[in-house]
């Protein structure tokens, strides 16, 4: 019977009294069921098999949800479906949700979304991989894959410096890279530079596709510095960094990735990874504290954590000097 109510039209959502169903924000809301009678004489929702009554459902605002973010605004419904006339989410049909199911284009949906997405290493390499502008309904995904890299560098005769090539798909598009000092034989009590300074952070400059930091005034010794690429997912071609010195230069980073004096940035291929391009697999990256968010009332944004990203450069770091932490 109660079926009858949905294909009769004859049960409807109020918001504050008023008609329209499309709620203000996610939160808290006080529901109030309204029963009108067509027969007053009659106590019942039925007369017999027909129905004797409308009910109106009043929504009632209280406040927002804790932590409001604006994913309360995007109701991805997964196979749900598919024209979606004035409910769920319409994006493009590429937004992958997770394994094996996609978003709807649902052109009449509720909410309607403007996908975008970037293999550019310049874009990847911000660690950011899902921004949402509610100003805009702007959704850019950018899966990426963090590859920890060290290289050490060695002074040789009146020379010091971290060289590297990049070749590629899109290797002129990788931008200057920031390196964090982690282990030096130079200093005495603290790790110093090859310009005997105490500096833990040095950013290079780029011609082409070569990649370089240098030092002047120098000492001797061995310096041992990491930093963490980023590389979209299954690309054909790989990104593949290469010392230009291999007399003064080693670069070191998972034994997968590795390939003689090389390093491939491949690392969640080779290890198996699949689920950091899906919609679920972000959440559940966050919940593993792989992935950080940052949230005010119109934007989110989604990157890899720094501390997880510190971890990682942990794993590559070899013994080529006392540590700088």
């Amino acid at each position: 019977k109660v079926k009858k109510y949905i294909e009769n039209d004859k049960i409807k959502f109020k918001v504050n009294r008023e008609n329209n169903t499309i709620l203000p924000f996610g939160g808290l809301f006080r529901v109030e069921i309204e029963i009108i009678r067509t027969n007053e004489n009659l106590y019942s929702l039925f007369n017999g098999l027909e129905l004797n009554s409308e009910i109106i459902v009043h929504l009632i605002p209280i406040r927002k949800a804790p932590n409001y973010n604006p994913f309360y605004e995007l109701p991805f419904d997964g196979e749900v479906g598919s024209e979606r006339g004035g409910y769920g989410v319409g994006a493009n049909s590429l937004l992958k949700l997770r394994e094996d199911v996609f978003a709807k284009e649902a052109n009449n949906a509720l909410k309607k979304i403007n996908y975008f997405s970037s293999t550019n290493p310049a874009v990847t390499d911000t660690g950011i991989v899902l921004e949402y502008d509610t100003s805009t309904n702007d959704f850019v995904l950018v899966p990426s894959q963090p590859t920890p890299v060290e290289m050490t560098v060695t002074r040789d005769n009146d020379r010091a410096q971290l060289q590297y090539s990049v070749s590629g798909t899109s290797a002129n598009n990788v931008p200057t890279k920031t390196w964090a000092l982690r282990t030096s034989t130079i200093g005495d009590s603290k790790c110093h530079d090859f310009e005997d300074q105490d500096k833990q952070t040095f950013t290079e400059t780029k011609t082409g596709n070569n990649h370089k930091i240098s030092w002047q005034r120098l000492k001797n010794g061995t310096l041992g510095l990491t930093t963490t690429f980023f590389s979209s997912k299954n690309s054909d071609q790989p990104l593949i960094l290469t010392p230009i010195d291999e007399e003064t230069n080693i670069l070191n980073s998972y034994s997968i990735v590795k390939q003689n004096t090389s390093v491939f940035l491949k690392n969640y291929d080779n290890r198996g990874i699949t689920n950091y391009d899906t919609l679920n697999g972000l959440f559940n990256l966050i919940k593993e504290e792989k992935l950080a968010i940052n949230l005010t009332e119109n934007n989110v944004k989604i990157f890899w954590n720094p501390e997880y990203l510190a971890e990682l450069e942990d794993e590559v770091i070899s013994d080529s000097g006392y540590s700088c932490n």
